[in-house]
């Protein structure tokens, strides 16, 4: 892990989402340098405090590239390149495209899934990270050890990390952000449009139009590039919504009462389902994977997790004697542990370690 004594951040970017990061990190303890292609956006970075310093640091333990979706790969490149025992992450909302492209052992994808509606540095907020989701994406060319850094790093600025594929990442978000930004936009352009009116639209929106269309006032400029490359993803989804607006729109032209009520009643139901902030495990236990040496084996261990809804609270690897694979240190919630550990074993991973509190 790294030490408290030198730790060390680059973040390429310093917008709004390098900005925070930059922030979270200097508040712990970390000395950050900064990039951007916009002085003057990083010196405004520099005296909101988001970096310590301007320009590269080839001695970083961790680099976050956090620039539009269509520059990323050409970025993380060059960093590996500069510094060469970073971690490297990226905090773009498309995955696959760009895991595939770069496919270095020290680069993992990743997407915090946070923001605001706020634009540029001016929005930084160093708590924009705290109890929210962050997905990590390994593949099969992961370091393990880079990978339990940037987990271990990713936790103490207070997310909770979620590891996936970059295919499913791909496939869920385009449900989940991607869409719903679609459909804020279309909402406010629609009653933007009726320009007679627009003036007593504005005085009769109430919470639920203000609601739905906050995200439209995010920054439009990171989504042609996110569109255009989670395109399969994002048509899809809008197929469906088509149809199921469609019935929708039956139903009211039928009168028919009970099916209005019952699309109503269901989303009703599915949105109180909906996760609050995380909260402390009541107890942990500790699981000890050997770690096959084997391309994907760690990435099919973390996505073994996301799939059955248990989550890693910390990870570190056991390095063998003499060399070899090693094994995973998993902490997690005590309730999901023995599931988790069957499932590894169905999947010929051998767990060495349990603790008697793996129960329920």
């Amino acid at each position: 892990m790294v030490g408290d004594h030198q730790k060390r951040a680059w973040i390429v970017g310093v917008g709004l989402i390098g900005g925070s990061i930059g922030k979270a990190l200097r508040s712990r303890g970390w000395m950050v340098s900064g990039t951007d292609t916009e002085t003057s956006a990083l010196k405004e970075a520099q005296e909101l405090g988001a970096v310590d310093a301007l320009g590269p640091d080839p001695t970083c333990q961790v680099c976050f590239v956090c620039v539009p979706s269509s520059r990323v790969v050409e970025v993380v490149n060059e960093v590996l390149q500069v510094a060469t025992s970073a971690v490297v992450s990226d905090v773009s909302g498309v995955k696959q495209a760009i895991c595939e492209s770069v496919g270095h052992e020290r680069f993992i994808g990743g997407h915090p899934m946070a923001g605001s509606e706020k634009v540029g540095i001016q929005g930084a907020d160093q708590n924009m990270f705290d109890g929210r989701t962050w997905v990590l994406t390994p593949v099969e060319t992961t370091s393990p050890d880079c990978y339990a850094r940037l987990h271990s790093i990713v936790l103490s600025l207070g997310a909770k990390v979620l590891s996936m594929s970059p295919s499913r990442h791909d496939q869920l978000v385009a449900t989940v952000s991607h869409l719903p930004h679609l459909l804020s936009g279309a909402l406010m352009n629609q009653a933007g449009e009726q320009a007679e009116e627009f003036a007593e639209i504005l005085m009769l929106a109430a919470g639920g139009f203000r609601d739905m269309t906050r995200i439209s006032s995010s920054d439009p400029g990171i989504w042609p590039d996110i569109c255009v490359e989670n395109k399969s993803a994002i048509v899809d989804q809008i197929d469906q919504f088509v149809v199921r607006l469609s019935s929708v729109k039956g139903a009211i032209v039928k009168g028919d009462r009970e099916a209005i009520f019952n699309e109503l009643a269901r989303a009703r139901a599915k949105r109180d389902l909906l996760p609050t902030k995380a909260s402390s495990p009541a107890s942990t236990a500790h699981l000890l994977v050997q770690l096959q040496d084997r391309p994907g084996a760690l990435a099919e261990i973390t996505s073994l997790f996301a799939q059955m809804g248990v989550n890693i609270e910390d990870i570190s690897i056991v390095h063998a004697p003499g060399g070899g694979a090693g094994e995973l240190n998993l902490e997690l919630d005590a309730r999901g542990a023995q599931s988790i550990s069957q499932a590894l074993v169905d999947r010929n991973f051998v767990v060495s370690s349990q603790l008697p509190d793996c129960e329920n």
